[in-house]
């Protein structure tokens, strides 16, 4: 054999050989723009129609058929009952998905006019328990990124995400103008798609939050006023998760339902302890942890646990 062919053989081919491997699977895996659901709320036990819709952009080719694959909140070598979990809940931080099930597959709709490429199919959803599901795009068993559907006990619309923009100034966007943004708004309601009183207590709790994170100049009564909302805010959620889950700390009740948090961001929340998710979720931005430290420093008095300081009735709400 010449030795010319050889050397082919031995080493050019196989290179040759890697590259279209690699090629192959960067083509069959693409970047994702953006993964949407419509809609994002649906309700428990009432079979619903939701469309998935993916952004994406590939290097070479792109498959012309993407899955999608569904699974439900679950917790690392969870408890089997609430006390078990509250007893030692941060032996249970770590949050993953459980029970899989591939919904179908989303195929090629064309391009938009940035020439990425759009993915879109629809599925029936009919589940008869309330919880936030996570939607996973997958191909070649890769996991290219993920939505959240909210399967509620009654319907909703969510204002949008408002991304990046919403991170901007220290007020945020509060499209809908209930007095929290929406970014926040959308978070406590994929917290507790299953309890609208629950979510009622963490609005109470998130609005003066959000104001000591935002406001500027404030005087010190303003201040002592926020703080004194906050306290009662703290005593009525506590109060109610301690109606629900028998055990009085909102704290631990906030890394059960929602460990992981996305918004946990190490180098923005410094100083906060770990089970603060509640503080997290709204103090989300370097700009807004300052702002909350020169605000947040006369300190207040409150009922640690009390409904009668909820700003709403609780026996309104049915769930």
């Amino acid at each position: 054999m010449p030795q010319k062919l050889k050397f082919y053989l031995k080493w050019i081919v196989p290179v040759v050989v890697v590259i279209m491997a690699i090629l192959a699977i960067l083509s069959q895996t693409p970047k994702i723009i953006s993964v949407t659901v419509s809609p994002e709320v649906i309700v428990k036990s009432q079979p619903t129609q939701i469309t998935v819709t993916v952004k994406a952009w590939s290097f070479l080719f792109t498959p012309h058929f993407i899955s999608v694959v569904m699974t439900e909140r679950g917790y690392k070598n969870g408890p089997k009952t609430d006390a078990e979990w509250f007893k030692d809940y941060l032996k249970y931080y770590s949050v993953y998905q459980q029970n899989p099930s591939v919904l179908g597959t989303l195929s090629k709709q064309g391009k938009d006019s940035s020439g990425n490429v759009i993915y879109s199919a629809t599925f029936t959803i009919n589940k008869d328990a309330a919880q936030t599901v996570r939607l996973s795009i997958k191909s070649f068993g890769i996991t290219l990124g993920s939505a959240r559907l909210a399967i509620s006990t009654r319907p909703f619309t969510l204002p949008p995400d408002p991304g990046e923009a919403g991170k901007a100034t220290l007020a945020g966007i509060d499209s809908d103008h209930d007095g929290v943004r929406d970014d926040v708004q959308r978070e406590i309601f994929f917290l507790v798609p299953d309890s609208e009183r629950l979510r009622m207590g963490l609005t109470q709790l998130a609005k003066p939050l959000q104001g000591l994170a935002s406001l500027e100049n404030l005087s010190d009564d303003a201040i002592l006023s926020l703080e004194n909302q906050f306290g009662n805010g703290n005593a009525c959620f506590t109060a109610l998760v301690g109606r629900v889950a028998g055990v009085p700390d909102p704290d631990k009740f906030i890394n059960y339902q929602y460990a992981n948090s996305p918004n946990y961001l190490p180098e923005v929340n410094k100083g906060m302890a770990d089970d603060d998710l509640v503080e997290k979720l709204i103090i989300n931005t370097t700009a807004r942890v300052k702002q909350n430290k020169q605000n947040f420093n006369l300190g207040f008095s409150g009922d640690g646990s009390n409904v009668k300081l909820c700003s709403f009735n609780p026996s309104d709400y049915p769930d």
